[in-house]
């Protein structure tokens, strides 16, 4: 680095007295040293050839120059020097802004250098105009400033400097193309925007602006910007939004767009733990503004669309309807198609309304799309992958790899389907559906550990997601992974202390935990008793159940491990079975629930899921590898009740180790208890409470056919009579 100043950090004015300085001594020097010439006649120097020396001729033809011409030629040069500082300063400071805008923090602004003129000053301190800095235009600035940051000298900013520059750097000036020609009326932007043109849209509300009275145009130029999915455009939305807030807040038009740029931005910008904060306060935004006017299309739109991202699409179809109701175009006829698919996949209402769209536009993809998954729900898996090739290579984003997926998962191609929807995570990896596919592709393979991992994915993008986590609640417990599930209820429970859902779960877990170690946990009497009073009083809260056939299945289930766990075999199998014969066509339901009841110990009522899932193409071999296990399962039983007859008179208590574990192996098997009633009635006649409970599970185990339980029925009228002639004494 040069000890010396830099020529363009000394001012302008003592630059110029050294110069005439430097050329006073110089002239006097010359002067004394070549006395034959005169000061405004500097010599020429030509150079000899072959290396000979310099020589010194006089001038000729040229005009005498005197200190005051020299003052003249230098004086331009150094006023385009201060020129260029000046500029270099100045893309400095609108670099700087642009930063700190950016990192949205409060920094010391640039200091000026020490020595500048009052009228660098005076330029400084002047307003000038703030734009937002080009990527480009950034880039260039930055290499420049970097160049110059090792020489120049930093000092106190004047006061008030600060204060002017965060004002300056708070919202970039909202421009408008002068090459886009004004619009007549609002509602031709309005009509460019239904029509999802949006980048002339924009153009059109920018037109707009200088006119704009009442907000309206400054909120379609937001939904515009967001509407484009760029993050660049959804924070410039938001600052649009910023800065209209206090002149237009109570314009419901203006609630609707910054609803839409809130749902924007938890999708392109917010991180995954602040997702749901964006999508709660664009749900807020939108329902506020539907009470003020509940035909703004944009309101209702967005609505729907956080209620899908929310994974309630039954939510989403009123709104969806509504916004059909008031624009019947391709756009919002396809949302509504959507959401109706997601809760009835089979929906011939949807189906309908696919066909109707599609007579819009035979070529809207997103419609397109629609109409390969009702095509793969109907069975018809070769017209639904030909529809969805038909889909131009453009238009294929996340989601038309993720239904491929479906489609080949339905036609028995796993490894397809798992490669479609790995591609479908890579275009966006923000996109939690083809975690929940891989997710149901893993449970009906059988690999629960993979299954339940693909959900904690899920879950990392969207970690407030209650239904999700109580699917991965539900998946744990039926693949027997208690303490995943009872984590999962648990944290439920913690956001929505009186979710019926997440109470019956944690009490199936209970139940089941009481049958392995042979107590209730502590927490089981609370539990009881509030589960009791949220599903005797689901209205306390001013509200139904939303989805009581759901719930209602889960008070079966929990039935049926409450059932289990007091050895009531019939009644468990009762509920079990009223839950399966809901879901005979759903394979993926039907295998989880053969799992859960297998792990049960309920071996009956998992074969009988496992049959009508057999019936299943896509799930017929893992439905068959399960009978094939229930089969293992029941012929363990019958070797240890072999062994244990093998040993009953000769080595009693061998025997009845034989017998538990013929038990272990087929918890309901009728053998084993009906041989431990007898071997009990013999061996220890003073376990009278041990041998009635066996000849009791005897009963439940055993088919009404079964010619032993008249026997065991009369003696055991006879233990209970002597159990309470004793008791009584």
């Amino acid at each position: 680095m040069s000890l010396l100043p830099r020529h363009s950090d000394i001012p302008f004015g003592k630059r110029l007295n050294r110069v005439l300085n430097l050329a006073l001594s110089l002239s006097m020097l010359i002067s004394s040293a070549l006395p034959g010439y005169a000061v405004g006649n500097p010599p020429q120097l030509n150079q000899e050839e072959d290396g000979q020396e310099l020589q010194a001729k006089p001038a000729e033809g040229l005009p005498e120059k005197t200190e005051e011409s020299t003052a003249k030629e230098e004086e331009p040069k150094q006023e385009e020097k201060s020129a260029k500082k000046k500029k270099k300063e100045k893309k400095k400071k609108e670099k700087k802004r642009s930063k700190e805008k950016e990192a949205n923090a409060e920094t010391e602004p640039e200091a000026s250098p020490v020595s500048e003129t009052k009228q660098e000053k005076e330029q400084e301190q002047a307003p000038e105009p703030v734009h937002q800095a080009e990527p480009e235009a950034e880039a260039e600035s930055e290499a420049q400033s970097e160049s110059e940051s090792e020489s120049e000298t930093p000092s106190e900013q004047e006061p008030g400097t600060e204060a002017e520059t965060e004002t300056e750097s708070e919202e970039p000036a909202i421009k408008s193309d002068p090459g886009v020609k004004k619009p007549e009326h609002i509602s031709e932007a309005d009509m460019l925007l239904l029509k999802n043109k949006l980048v002339e849209a924009e153009k059109a509300y920018r037109a707009l602006l200088e006119d704009d009275e009442n907000g309206d145009a400054y909120a379609g130029l937001a939904v515009a910007l967001a509407k484009q999915k760029n993050p660049k455009k959804v924070i410039e939305a938001e600052g649009i939004l910023r800065k209209c807030k206090d002149e237009f807040r109570e314009n419901p038009n203006m609630m609707a767009a910054a609803g839409l740029v809130a749902f924007e931005h938890s999708k392109t910008v917010a991180s995954p733990s602040k997702r749901d904060l964006y999508l709660e306060a664009a749900e807020n935004l939108c329902e506020k503004a539907i009470e003020t006017n509940e035909e703004i299309v944009i309101a209702q739109q967005t609505l729907g669309l956080v209620k899908m991202s929310k994974d309630e699409a039954d939510g989403a179809i009123e709104p969806f309807k509504k916004c059909y109701q008031l624009a019947q175009d391709k756009v919002n006829g396809t949302y509504l198609a959507q959401a109706m698919l997601r809760v009835n996949p089979k929906s011939k209402k949807a189906a309908a309304l696919v066909e109707e769209v599609l007579e819009l536009d035979p070529e809207y993809s997103p419609i397109k799309l629609q109409k390969a998954i009702v095509l793969t729900n109907s069975g018809k898996h070769e017209e639904a992958f030909t529809e969805l090739h038909s889909i131009s290579r453009e238009d294929r984003e996340s989601e038309w790899y993720k239904v491929q997926g479906d489609i080949y998962r339905k036609q028995g191609d796993g490894n397809s389907a798992v490669a479609s929807w790995k591609e479908s995570i890579r275009r966006e990896p923000r996109n939690a559906d083809p975690y929940k596919s891989l997710a149901e592709h893993y449970t009906l393979r059988g690999d629960g550990e993979l299954a339940i991992s693909e959900m904690h994915s899920a879950l990392e993008i969207l970690p407030n997601d209650i239904p999700m986590r109580q699917k991965l609640a539900e998946l744990a417990l039926r693949l027997d992974k208690l303490e995943v599930a009872e984590q999962e209820f648990r944290t439920i429970l913690s956001v929505k202390q009186n979710d019926p859902s997440a109470l019956l779960g944690l009490a199936r877990v209970f139940f089941r935990k009481a049958r392995r170690e042979g107590q209730y946990p502590q927490e089981w009497v609370q539990l009881k008793e509030k589960l009791q009073d949220v599903i005797e009083q689901r209205n306390v809260i001013g509200t139904v159940v939303k989805d009581a056939a759901s719930l209602q299945e889960k008070v079966d289930l929990a039935e049926a491990e409450k059932a289990l766990t007091q050895k009531q075999f019939r009644d468990a199998g009762r509920y079990f079975r009223k839950v399966i014969d809901k879901h005979k066509e759903d394979a993926f339901q039907l295998l989880t629930l053969a799992e859960q009841a297998f792990n049960d110990g309920d071996l009956k009522t998992a074969e009988l899921a496992y049959s009508y899932a057999r019936e299943i193409p896509e799930v017929a071999p893992r439905a068959e590898q399960g009978i094939s296990k229930i089969t293992s399962q029941r012929k363990e039983a019958e070797r240890q009740v072999k062994l244990g007859d093998a040993t009953e008179k000769k080595l009693p208590d061998v025997a009845e180790d034989h017998y538990k574990q013929s038990l272990i192996a087929d918890p309901q098997g009728a053998d084993a208890y009906y041989n431990l009633f007898f071997l009990y009635m013999k061996e220890k006649k003073d376990s009278i409470e041990s041998t009635i409970e066996y000849g009791e599970n005897f009963l439940e185990a055993s088919e009404d056919s079964d010619n032993r339980r008249q026997q065991v029925e009369k003696m055991l009228f006879k233990l209970k009579e002597r159990l309470r002639k004793e008791n009584s004494k």
